[in-house]
């Protein structure tokens, strides 16, 4: 695979982790304090409002987001600069003036919701929550329920997290990129009042809310 130059290694090094997160994880960490944030998918990771991060999980510390993406994420270092230079590429802040917001449109009719062709294997989606700490175990009963499987677009791997009505029926979904590549959306049509869930047993009296798919699998991983 080609390298990169010494230009690109110094543009990649000017975005540090806290803005990285602003712009990519949005959903994925919480304050902890006056300045300091906790990764909600990495729990030992913490960073303040100037970058800095330590991950407790191997001690590794850092400021940049390349430190990050490489110490953390497991990213290799020629994609991670190719990634952050790619995500400072695309922001452009606007100065334009501020024009009166045009007329509301005609209401579009919903998009008929329909669930994306699974792919032949499940490989690169097992291995990726395999990497977020989800236990085999909740894997293959999400798998058995049919609720989780992985399907591509443009030869990117992505999770898709199927949500279901009270009959069991696929009624919604998001998808979770597999690969370097940060990619999160919900599968056009999809209606939210029908998440992705796990049942509990007969005998449960509680239920639990999560704001995301691998949280919840994160939380019962750790019950097995």
């Amino acid at each position: 695979m080609p390298g990169v130059t010494e230009q690109e290694i110094a543009q990649a090094k000017q975005m540090n982790l806290y803005q990285y997160m602003q712009l990519c994880e949005q959903d994925n960490f919480k304050p902890e304090g006056p300045g300091q944030f906790r990764h909600k998918g990495h729990s030992s990771l913490t960073f303040a409002a100037d970058g800095s991060w330590t991950y407790f999980k191997t001690k590794a510390t850092g400021r940049t987001a390349l430190n990050y993406l490489i110490a953390v994420e497991g990213v290799s270092f020629v994609e991670a600069v190719r990634e952050i230079n790619w995500i400072q590429g695309g922001v452009r802040p606007s100065f334009q003036p501020v024009k009166a917001p045009p007329p509301p449109a005609e209401k579009k009719p919903a998009k008929e919701f329909r669930l994306p062709k699974p792919d032949k294997n499940n490989y690169a989606a097992t291995a990726y929550l395999r990497k977020r700490c989800i236990h085999p175990n909740v894997l293959t009963v999400c798998k058995q329920k049919k609720i989780l499987y992985q399907t591509s677009f443009k030869d990117h791997p992505n999770c898709v997290f199927v949500g279901r009505d009270g009959n069991g029926e696929p009624k919604g979904g998001s998808l979770r990129g597999c690969s370097q590549i940060q990619f999160r959306r919900d599968i056009p049509g999809s209606k939210k009042i029908y998440p992705f869930y796990i049942e509990a047993a007969a005998t449960a009296d509680t239920v639990e809310v999560y704001e995301a798919p691998i949280l919840k699998m994160q939380r019962l991983a750790a019950a097995c």
